[in-house]
C-alpha cells in the first residue's frame, strides 16, 4: 500500500486540492498500484534555513518494486513538488 504524505502545507483548502490533484494524476495514468494508494496529510511546517516554506511529498511504499515506485513518481512530477522516497521490506496489514 503506497502512502503519499503531504508535508509542510498547513492550509486545509490547499491540502484538499493537492490531495485531489494527486489522486487525479494517479487515476489518469492507470498505474497498477492506483487502487492501493493512500494520501496522508501531515500537519507540520517545513522551512529552509531562511525560513522559506519548503513543502514536499514523501512516498512510502513497502514491498513495491522499483518499477511501480517509478510509475508513481512519474505521475506526481507534474505537480512540481520535491519528493522523498522511503521503501521498506516490511508491512503489517490491519484487519480490514
Amino acid at each position: 500500500m503506497p502512502n503519499i504524505e503531504i508535508h509542510g502545507e498547513g492550509e486545509e483548502g490547499f491540502i484538499k486540492a493537492l490531495r485531489n490533484r494527486i489522486f487525479e494524476a494517479i487515476r489518469t495514468k492507470d498505474i497498477e498500484l492506483a487502487s492501493k494508494v493512500v494520501v496522508t496529510s501531515v500537519s507540520d511546517i517545513c522551512v529552509d534555513i531562511a525560513l522559506r516554506s519548503k513543502p514536499f511529498l514523501r512516498i512510502i511504499s513497502p514491498k513495491a518494486d522499483a518499477k511501480k515506485i517509478q510509475q508513481i513518481i512519474e505521475c506526481l512530477k507534474p505537480i512540481g513538488m520535491d519528493m522523498e522516497i522511503v521503501t521498506s521490506d516490511s508491512f503489517i496489514p490491519g484487519r480490514w
